[in-house]
């Protein structure tokens, strides 16, 4: 383990990738450091009052539907604009 990670590695990113909602949602500290292996990185910083927006805007616009108290399928309305409906995704 470097010596950069005394508690362990807890995930390695790619690009696309979040980190950090969680403390977001419980309002607490992040519970983990982020370290780069390269130099070339960006990222997009969402501070709590537009994380919490995205959250509403998003839960807006799906639906869950249940089956016996569990979530069998997800949909979602189409943001981008494509005008082709929205996207599914079934747990099952």
């Amino acid at each position: 383990m470097p010596p950069q990670c005394p508690q362990g590695l807890v995930a390695t990113l790619h690009e696309g990738d979040d980190f950090g909602q969680l403390a977001l949602v419980n309002d607490a500290p992040r519970a983990a450091t982020i370290l780069l292996r390269e130099d070339n990185c960006h990222f997009l910083r969402v501070d709590k009052s537009d994380f919490n927006r995205i959250l509403r805007d998003v839960e807006a616009n799906t639906v869950r539907l249940k089956e016996h108290g569990k979530v069998v399928l997800v949909l979602q309305r189409d943001l981008q604009g494509s005008g082709q409906g929205g996207t599914a995704r079934s747990s099952r």
